[in-house]
């Protein structure tokens, strides 16, 4: 009475049948997951049922409430991902076995490839390699190292039902059972060609730009050079000319002389300016450890005459040390402070400040700062420009390349130069740059660049 009580459908289905097959057999038989609704309501059991002698036998009550709740679980959570990866569109996602035939088949590797499941199940994971690729026996490769690693990842043509190929982004995971024992792979597989053809597309862009550039900054360097020599040529003669019409001039005549040879110089000053732009890419040196206090204070005392002049004071703050070029470094120094000395006030005597400061995120801030003229911030990017001049000749001198040239080396370290200012006010320019050059193919240590 009991155990109908305890389990109707049981007793009055397979239950009797167990038991005689127990009596028959002797074997031990299991009735599984029997759901109890009068004296444990709700609660599964399996039955398990013994012989005890000729005629009897014992049964054992095992609760597995618990574990059929896990494994409906498990089936659920099995069929939600089952439909997710069907759901996916833009990626091949199947199974292979541990001998790397397909096993599985979702309906994005369908969309991909253009096989239906029952054209590839069983198919060896070769099927969709180059031939190429398969006579390098690449899908042993592939297996072991998934094997090896976990978790592998490649890219390599793929081809389709059709016979066109794609350029396929592969990712190969290995599964295991409880016991470690390799089951097969789960691998994942995209369609990466509009990606490859647009990084193949970017990297010739590059390359072409790169080319060009090197191209014009040698003719810049050529033009400039070629353009002094009848600069030359001119100011000698028109020197001699001067001294040898020196008492026969008027003021007036004179005065072209001045204009004229003032015009020479500038000229000259553009076409330096000119090559030492041009020079920051084509002879760029190699980097090394540069303590940029003490090249500062080296930059200040050969800017000496021209402090003393100004009757300025530069003050040189703490500043890092840093891994560049130490020319160049000393060209941004040397052409910043000498723009802070040079737009003054005046009114008031003029004041530099030079600090800097390491970022936390490898990099270094110098900041240049002064007590000068200032300008709009409306001119902020144009003030960086090669020949770019916001105040006339006559008042300021200067080619209008010192700036240009700073943002050039900058760039060339992986960094970048900016300005703030106020009519008035002075102004303030902030150069960022690494802390390191390591791994920067223009910039590189010495010991890396010659291995």
């Amino acid at each position: 009475t009991s155990l109908r009580e305890f389990a109707p459908e049981s007793y009055a289905t397979d239950f009797p049948r167990a038991c005689l097959d127990v009596l028959k057999s002797g074997e031990t038989r299991v009735l599984p997951d029997y759901l109890s609704r009068r004296r444990v309501p709700g609660e599964y059991f399996n039955l398990v049922i013994f012989q005890l002698g000729d005629q009897d036998v014992g049964v054992a009550f095992e609760n597995v409430s618990e574990r059929k709740k896990d494994r409906e679980i498990l089936q659920e959570t099995a069929q939600m991902l089952l439909l997710m990866i069907d759901s996916v569109r833009d990626a091949a996602i199947f199974r292979l076995d541990a001998r790397g035939r397909v096993a599985g088949w979702g309906q994005g590797a369908e969309f991909i490839y253009g096989y239906r499941a029952e054209d590839v199940l069983g198919s060896p994971y070769a099927r969709f390699l180059s031939p190429e690729d398969t006579a390098k026996d690449l899908q042993e490769k592939h297996l072991r190292a998934a094997a090896h690693d976990g978790r592998f990842k490649t890219e390599g043509w793929n081809l389709r039902k059709d016979g066109t190929r794609f350029w396929a982004d592969i990712v190969l995971t290995a599964l295991r059972n409880d016991a470690g024992a390799m089951l097969g792979c789960a691998a994942v597989v995209r369609d990466a060609t509009q990606r490859r053809a647009a990084g193949q597309s970017l990297e010739r862009r590059s390359s072409d730009v790169s080319r060009s550039n090197v191209e014009l900054s040698q003719f810049a360097s050529v033009a400039a050079h070629d353009l002094s020599e009848p600069l030359h040529k001119v100011k000698a003669f028109a020197d001699r000319l001067k001294e040898k019409l020196e008492g026969t001039l008027d003021d007036e005549g004179r005065d072209y002389f001045r204009r004229m040879l003032r015009a020479v110089d500038g000229m000259q000053d553009l076409i330096d300016g000119l090559l030492a732009l041009t020079r920051v890419t084509t002879r760029g040196g190699l980097a090394e450890v540069v303590d940029l206090g003490a090249l500062a204070q080296d930059v200040v005392e050969g800017l000496g005459p021209a402090i003393a002049l100004a009757k300025a004071r530069v003050e040189i703050g703490a500043l890092p040390r840093i891994n560049a070029d130490p020319l160049q470094m000393r060209q941004l120094l040397q052409h910043l402070i000498s723009n802070a000395l040079k737009f003054q006030r005046s009114d008031e005597r003029p004041r530099v400040s030079v600090n800097g400061r390491a970022t936390g995120d490898g990099s270094c801030e110098l900041v240049v700062a002064d007590n000068g003229i200032g300008f709009d911030m409306k001119y902020a990017e144009r003030i960086f420009r090669p020949f770019q001049r916001l105040h006339p000749r006559f008042e300021y001198e200067g080619s209008g390349m010192g700036l240009a040239i700073c943002r050039k080396i900058a760039a060339r370290h992986g960094g970048t130069v900016t300005a703030t200012s106020e009519p008035g006010r002075g102004s303030e320019f902030k150069v960022v740059l690494p802390i390191s050059q390591e791994g920067r193919m223009e910039c590189q240590p010495p010991e890396k660049a010659s291995s």
